[in-house]
């Protein structure tokens, strides 16, 4: 049975990030006074190939996204793997402590919360492990980000088409992914001729969309996700990565929308 994507859905709100320093400490020296007053410490260990960042919480939100875990699929974050159980960064938020952070980046995994494996853990024991404490330390490992991530913005008229189709979502009865019946993402089936899409010249067919004007498709069902594309206005963003790619016959299916 599918494994469904609920990861993106939640946002991280209970803990604050931190700032890495612009020098690589290897030694455990002292903190200075002005190092202790920081919301944030980062230190890499060379040998494991991780990264810890200890986070002292406050009533901001953490501003990030994650996807992952026991019950919920990382796709399109991780190793690609179908029996991947890890925890992964998805989305952060511009201005938000992740990003103030500067040393989280979309596609780490989020290997230990204040000592506890979050592989194998359930989505929401991931959740509640980051906003449980006064102090989040956790140790990332950079895996980086989806094959092809790419943000798309461009302009609609008023009168203007989308000009898109998309397959898949969770809960298809087929998966929007040819080469892989568990993945429940949204797919580009078509591209249509005269619509700002196609004018926009930058999408392609097979590729996965992961966020359209800030609202995440990761987990949403097909109809959730047409309903999204139909929402947009003039100004436009998408976020895309590589899906798969198209065959020769890239006639659309039957199990594709089109979004006008």
């Amino acid at each position: 049975a599918p494994v469904r994507n609920l990861g993106p859905q939640v946002l991280i709100t209970s803990a604050s990030l931190e700032k890495e320093d612009d020098f690589d400490r290897q030694t455990e020296t002292p903190p200075t006074p002005e190092e202790s007053k920081r919301p944030f410490s980062v230190k890499d260990n060379d040998t494991e190939g991780t990264t810890e960042v200890s986070i002292k919480r406050g009533s901001q939100s953490l501003g990030m996204t994650i996807v992952g875990g026991s019950d919920t699929s990382p796709l399109p974050f991780g190793t690609q793997d179908l029996s991947d159980q890890g925890v992964y960064i998805s989305k952060i938020v511009p201005g938000g402590l992740a990003d103030q952070c500067g040393s989280l980046h979309v596609g780490d995994q989020i290997v230990y919360v204040n000592g506890q494996r979050l592989e194998a853990q359930s989505h929401g024991t991931a959740v509640a492990c980051l906003v449980g404490a006064d102090i989040v330390t956790m140790v990332i490992r950079r895996i980086g980000p989806p094959p092809g991530i790419q943000t798309i913005t461009f302009s609609k008229a008023d009168d203007e088409k989308l000009g898109l189709s998309i397959r898949g979502g969770s809960g298809a009865s087929k998966s929007g992914n040819p080469n892989n019946e568990r993945d429940e993402g949204i797919f580009i089936s078509k591209v249509n001729p005269g619509g700002a899409a196609h004018r926009c010249g930058e999408f392609q067919i097979g590729q996965r969309i992961i966020e359209v004007n800030g609202d995440t498709l990761l987990g949403a069902t097909h109809h959730e996700a047409v309903r999204t594309l139909k929402s947009v206005g003039r100004n436009v963003k998408f976020v895309v990565c590589f899906g798969y790619d198209p065959p020769e016959d890239v006639s659309e299916s039957l199990d594709a929308s089109l979004v006008s």
